[in-house]
C-alpha cells in the first residue's frame, strides 16, 4: 500500500518517478455526464448557479459558496463515479512491462483523480505499486498546480 500523502521525500537524496494516472497508466471510464448531473442536482438543491463545468472547478466553487462540507459532498459524488468505474477500467498498453521495470524503485502517481480509486485500480494490475499517490483530495489545489509534487 502506498505511503500517506504527507510522507517526506528528500529530493536531493531520493530519486522518484512520477506518473499521471488516467490515460497514462490506466483508463478509468467515469460516466462523467451522470456524475455531472448529480453534481448539478446538488447545486440546484443548494440554489447555486450552474453549470457543473468544468467538474473539478465546481469543487472550488462549492467550497467558496458553501464551505468545506458542501465541497466534501460534491467530492463524494465525483469519487463514487470513479469507484463505480473501476470494474470497467483497462490498463494502458505497456503497463505490465512498466510494472516490471519499476520493481525495486520508488515511484509515485500525481493525479486529478481521488487517490482511493487510483490505489484500488492499480492494485489490480501492478505487483510493484507506487510508494505514494497524490490525488486531488490530498492537496489544496489540483493539477496543474505543482503542490502535489513538492
Amino acid at each position: 500500500m502506498p505511503k500517506a500523502v504527507n510522507a517526506k521525500y528528500d529530493p536531493l537524496s531520493d530519486s522518484i518517478y512520477v506518473f499521471d494516472f488516467d490515460k497514462t497508466l490506466v483508463t478509468l471510464p467515469v460516466d462523467i455526464e451522470h456524475v455531472r448531473g448529480q453534481v448539478l442536482s446538488l447545486m440546484l438543491k443548494h440554489e447555486l448557479p450552474g453549470p457543473a463545468r468544468p467538474l473539478l472547478g465546481v469543487l472550488e466553487k462549492m467550497k467558496r459558496i458553501g464551505g468545506d462540507s458542501l465541497k466534501a459532498e460534491c467530492e463524494n459524488i465525483i469519487k463514487k463515479g470513479e469507484l463505480d468505474a473501476i470494474g470497467h477500467a483497462t490498463p494502458m498498453m505497456g503497463l505490465k512491462e512498466l510494472d516490471a521495470s519499476l520493481k525495486g524503485r520508488d515511484w509515485a502517481v500525481h493525479t486529478n483523480n481521488n487517490s482511493n480509486p487510483v490505489a484500488r485500480c492499480l492494485e489490480q494490475w501492478m505487483a510493484h505499486g507506487p510508494a505514494l499517490i497524490v490525488g486531488r483530495n490530498d492537496v489544496g489545489e489540483p493539477k496543474p498546480n505543482p503542490e502535489g509534487l513538492v
